[in-house]
């Protein structure tokens, strides 16, 4: 089995944007 490949997913960077700006719960991790 293959997972089928990444694509960018502009919803999924923008919540992984929104942890990790300053003063969400993963600033500094991401």
């Amino acid at each position: 089995y293959q997972a089928p490949p990444l694509e960018p997913d502009p919803q999924v960077e923008k919540r992984v944007d929104a942890l990790g700006a300053p003063g969400g719960p993963l600033h500094g991790l991401v």
